[in-house]
């Protein structure tokens, strides 16, 4: 009987062992603040107005300092309000930033997104859009002025610090930059019409309101 207790506790102790080294690796063998700094970033793909699935889309490749970029992205927001309720079209913002201050931009509205949501990402995009953006002396500034920006929008500013130290879209800006370039991009903005996955027309630069309803009224009855 004694020896049966005895290799209970032995089978017990060594569980219990067993059960600490486990813990013990998860804890130092993996640092638990790179993995909940990796998880409280959302893998954002698209950012779309509208229905995802609507038959309709409206590819919009800006760089968010061009004045062209400004103008088409109010036109935009006035042909979504317009046509955007019955679900038949929906606006896709992509990036394609040719300075380093876009780019940088577009880096900060990406981990707005991530941070925050989808929501946030587009009332930071029309903010980045209207206001005069003041050019500060250091990359530094700018930065810090962005992130006052979103902060005043309610976005957590050290969550969003810590994206913007990791910067995890970088390539999925690059991406879209590079997939306006294949499809005959020399600047911006480019606008890019598709039913489903077919390119229906592609248009270089900005057009006005009544050329973009136009065009949209034409696709939407042969839906």
């Amino acid at each position: 009987m004694r020896n049966s207790k005895t290799g209970l506790i032995g089978a017990l102790f060594i569980i219990a062992l067993v059960v600490m080294a486990i813990i013990f690796y998860i804890k130092d063998g993996r640092p638990e603040t790179q993995t909940a700094n990796i998880a409280q970033f959302s893998e954002n793909t698209e950012h779309i107005l509208g229905n995802p699935r609507a038959p309709l889309g409206i590819y919009v490749y800006s760089d968010i300092n061009c004045p062209h970029c400004k103008n088409l992205h109010q036109t935009m927001r006035q042909v979504i309000n317009d046509y955007g309720k019955d679900g038949k079209i929906k606006w896709v913002s992509k990036h394609f930033p040719l300075h380093e201050v876009s780019q940088k931009e577009a880096e900060i509205a990406e981990c707005v997104a991530g941070v925050t949501g989808e929501n946030s990402y587009w009332q930071f995009l029309n903010k980045l859009m209207t206001e005069a953006i003041e050019s500060l002396n250091s990359e530094e500034e700018f930065t810090n002025s962005l992130i006052e920006m979103a902060g005043a929008m309610g976005v957590d500013k050290n969550k969003l610090k810590q994206c913007i130290e990791q910067n995890p879209y970088k390539e999925k800006i690059n991406q879209s930059r590079q997939e306006a370039i294949n499809l005959g991009a020399k600047g911006t903005p480019f606008i890019v019409l598709r039913k489903g996955e077919k390119i229906i027309t592609i248009i270089p630069g900005a057009l006005p309101y009544e050329a973009l309803k136009n065009l949209v009224e034409e696709n939407i009855e042969s839906l």
